[in-house]
């Protein structure tokens, strides 16, 4: 019993001191940093739910409907949340303070606009996909999201990573496209769900890259409201055109579905997502998207009674290695 006791203190110590004396940890160890990985990781727990959602949201209302509804609650709630802090700060700032700066150089309206139709496009492939596609799949191959990230970040922002970084994201993409070849082995019309899911991750690394460029300067609020506007004005349009005649839940049911994706995926999501962003690099947040499937697979197997293959599971398995390598490569912090 005493020698037990021994090797686990012992055990404790060395972890103790590999923690605190670890150079690729230190990083990690300070207090803001830690709050950002933990809103992350919450932010991608919700959004593996919200993907659920936005499939029964497909089947029930309709995919452009389901993302116009996800754009316009969000709008109501990020305008009332922004009207309600210019109010309260009017009312309760001293005299003798300053008023707040106008941010808004029309290098980052163009920055705000380009996010916002990039979101708007990558949930309209995304809800797209989940037609053709499992829920699963969906999930994994957006794990291809850090490839995009990488190249644009390197390309139009001068961003660096180490080779560890780059050799996990490399090991992370060739799970995923693990489980597109499943698929092709399977079914020709997954295999289009899959192409729509990799186009719509294409326009997600665009929102997150340009979002990236404004979070210090702009708050989540902000961004937000600037997405979810865009989005609701170029959905319209598209709405009248497509002739959808189902643009209104018809149910309590329905109201309550799209209110669900709106608060849980655009609100909670993102809004975790984005606040991120102040310590955490777009790159990094790109990696989070791989935590998705394992979440997403465990719930769409009770919720849909989907089957899942082995190879999906060694993709699984690959993404995660490749994470843990990328995690701890130069540049996932800022």
């Amino acid at each position: 019993m005493e020698k037990n006791k021994r090797f686990l203190n012992d055990l404790m110590n060395s972890l103790t001191q590999i923690l605190t004396k670890s150079d690729r940890l230190k990083p990690f160890l300070n207090k803001a940093t830690i709050i950002a990985i933990i809103a992350l990781v919450t932010a991608r727990l919700i959004s593996s739910v919200a993907l659920i959602l936005l499939k029964l949201g497909g089947n029930w209302i309709g995919e452009n409907e389901t993302v116009f509804w996800r754009e316009a609650i969000g709008l109501i709630w990020f305008t009332a949340i922004e009207t309600g802090l210019i109010l309260f700060n009017r009312q309760f700032r001293k005299d003798n303070e300053n008023p707040p700066k106008n941010n808004y150089t029309p290098k980052i309206i163009a920055f705000l606009v380009g996010g916002g139709i990039a979101a708007t496009l990558y949930m309209m492939f995304g809800v797209w996909s989940l037609s053709f596609t499992s829920v699963t799949n969906v999930a994994v191959i957006d794990c291809t999201l850090p490839i995009f990230t990488i190249l644009g970040g390197s390309i139009f922002f001068s961003q660096v990573f180490d080779r560890r970084f780059i050799i996990g994201v490399v090991i992370a993409v060739a799970g995923a496209i693990l489980i597109a070849l499943a698929d092709f082995s399977q079914s020709t019309i997954q295999l289009y769900g899959d192409a729509l899911a990799l186009t719509s991750t294409f326009f997600y690394a665009t929102y997150w890259l340009l979002v990236e460029q404004v979070r210090a300067t702009t708050n989540t609020t902000i961004i937000l409201l600037w997405r979810c506007a865009v989005g609701t004005i170029i959905l319209i349009p598209i709405l009248w055109i497509s002739g959808s005649d189902h643009v209104l839940p018809n149910s309590w049911q329905e109201w309550l579905l799209v209110i669900a994706i709106a608060l849980l995926s655009q609100v909670i999501a993102q809004g975790l997502a984005v606040y991120s962003l102040k310590k955490l690099s777009s790159s990094f947040v790109a990696l989070s998207m791989l935590v998705i499937p394992l979440f997403s697979h465990i719930e769409a197997k009770f919720i849909f009674s989907e089957t899942t293959s082995w190879i999906n599971y060694l993709g699984c398995l690959i993404v995660l290695w490749g994470m843990y390598l990328a995690i701890f490569g130069k540049g996932a912090l800022k």
